[in-house]
């Protein structure tokens, strides 16, 4: 059987060393292989973008990997809930044998995707399968952004046809990472120029069947921030940006 040795913090993730030993055969020291870690909720991960074979030993090196993600999911190690691998979108052609069925493969199933990388997983704990899924929502923002010395709101015009002459609050979505706050900010700054302070956020609401969201619900943050400074400061950044009362607005 092989040996797991590690040392990891119980509410902090770390990286650990990790010996797998079989028998005549020693991973972890040979140039091509990868040191997996533990999370703080027992799962084991093989980041596989630190590996990188040359174009003679690549063969080899995908074997040598297949091999030890066979004896971690053959003799589950202690504790060890599930296995994770996390690989480089040039890293794909290992993609059949990880997701093929036992005996032909390793039985991972895809959980997400990003522009340049991969995560599997593959379940071992106890009972049901509990890894979450990636993501249920995306995070849509509009900024509702008043004057501090009047109130008055901005609004703004996108330039595109099918919302030609219509007048809008900034808004836009959150990138991936991106909290609501530092997305407002970021939406109102690349449509205005401009940097107000976050106030609050105001209300949110969920709606489904948006076909831009690839199946997932949205989120809408209705964000309130301010905008201090005269009034001709202000003006100067606002050619296509008027300030209307929030009377007029209204009507």
């Amino acid at each position: 059987p092989y040996l797991t040795r590690c040392m990891y913090q119980l509410y902090q993730p770390m990286r650990f060393s990790c010996l797998l030993l079989l028998p005549g055969r020693i991973y972890g020291r040979h140039s091509s292989s990868f040191v997996p870690f533990m999370d703080r909720h027992n799962c084991l991960h093989f980041d596989l973008s630190t590996v990188v074979p040359t174009q003679k030993n690549c063969e080899n090196v995908q074997s040598r990997i297949l091999e030890q993600l066979s004896a971690v999911c053959n003799e589950v190690p202690p504790r060890c809930n599930a296995v994770w691998v996390h690989l480089l979108s040039s890293q794909c052609s290992l993609l059949p044998r990880l997701c093929a069925p036992p005996p032909d493969g390793q039985g991972f199933q895809l959980h997400h995707a990003k522009p340049k990388s991969l995560s599997l997983y593959r379940w071992l704990g106890p009972g049901d399968d509990r890894v979450p899924a990636f993501t249920t929502h995306q995070v849509a923002i509009t900024a509702v952004i008043s004057r501090t010395h009047d109130g008055h709101v901005l609004m703004v015009q996108e330039n595109t046809p099918r919302l030609t002459g219509l007048w809008k609050f900034p808004s836009g979505r959150a990138q991936f990472g991106e909290s609501i706050a530092d997305a407002t900010l970021r939406e109102v700054y690349e449509e205005t120029g401009l940097q107000p302070t976050f106030r609050a956020l105001m209300g949110v609401r969920e709606s489904n069947g948006i076909p831009s969201t690839f199946g997932t619900a949205e989120i809408l943050a209705l964000c309130h921030l301010s905008l201090s400074g005269s009034p001709t400061e202000i003006a100067s950044q606002l050619k296509l940006c008027p300030i209307v009362s929030s009377s007029s607005f209204l009507k």
